[in-house]
């Protein structure tokens, strides 16, 4: 796995804070993989497993989970008011209404909350409406030709680059 620094920091940066981040990007941009980075980095700092909520709409155990309705009968027996939580909500465009599940959740605990989707479902009038002034957007990309060097362990002075870039 690439570690991608850049997107990462920009995550850390607004740790602990009161606004929403949302990762947004085309399909197989890396979103599922920053959440996973993020989730290693909080462990690496002292956050106990409990302490963080990680749910992937596209999993098959989360497949009925559509609704505002589904999607609190869900968390609800994961929040603890008496902890600091993070929650990580990976492909939550799948669920109709989450903007409004996402936003008291924010407003009845004392939590983190990192949501990953689609640009294009995510940047919905709805979101911009509903959450206004309460996220902030991380948009990230798929690999830099910089990336996809050090993905093939290909240092950037080497004859190989010329040929991993017609590749």
């Amino acid at each position: 796995m690439i570690k991608r620094a850049e997107y990462l920091k920009k995550l850390i940066q607004f740790r602990d804070t009161d606004l929403i981040k949302v990762i947004t990007g085309v399909r197989r941009s890396g979103k599922s993989v920053l959440l996973m980075q993020y989730r290693d980095y909080l462990k690496s700092q002292g956050v106990a497993d409990n302490q963080i909520i990680y749910l992937n709409f596209e999993e098959l155990e989360l497949m009925r989970v559509r609704t505002a309705d589904a999607l609190v009968k869900v968390l609800q027996p994961k929040l603890d008011k008496q902890r600091h939580q993070y929650i990580m909500l990976d492909e939550i465009q799948m669920v109709d209404g989450w903007q409004t599940v996402v936003n008291g959740i924010r407003v009845s605990y004392d939590c983190d909350i990192i949501v990953t989707g689609s640009n294009a479902k995510m940047l919905s009038g709805e979101l911009a409406t509903l959450l206004s002034g309460r996220y902030v957007e991380i948009s990230i990309y798929p690999f830099s030709f910089k990336e996809f060097l050090a993905a093939k362990e290909i240092t950037s002075d080497s004859r190989e680059v010329d040929q991993a870039f017609l590749a």
